[in-house]
């Protein structure tokens, strides 16, 4: 566990990613991650996992949607995502739909 935590550490230290942990809002037990990696300055994927007794049950897409809007937030900048054709949502409900 502590070579996971050192490698994402690591990775974000050095701009590459961010991950962060999914847990359980009644007991903090980590059930699953999602988060970025930075391939360059216009392009990162996003990635998550989630324990199966998890799925089905809304956690991913609470937290995807939080990811998204970080992610649009923080690593573009919309003046730069308008240059290449995309339009800034007047709110987040409208940007995530």
């Amino acid at each position: 566990m502590s070579f996971l935590i050192k490698s994402r550490a690591d990775c974000f230290k050095n701009q590459q990613g961010i991950r962060w942990g999914i847990a359980k809002k009644e007991n903090d037990v980590i059930i699953g991650s999602c988060g970025y990696s930075i391939r360059n300055r216009f392009r990162a994927e996003i990635g998550y996992d989630l324990a199966k007794a998890h799925w089905q049950k809304g956690i991913m897409s609470e937290a995807l949607k939080a990811a998204i809007a970080w992610g649009f937030g923080i690593l573009f900048d919309s003046t730069e995502l308008n240059d290449y054709g995309y339009v800034r949502k007047s709110s987040l409900d409208e940007a995530i739909k």
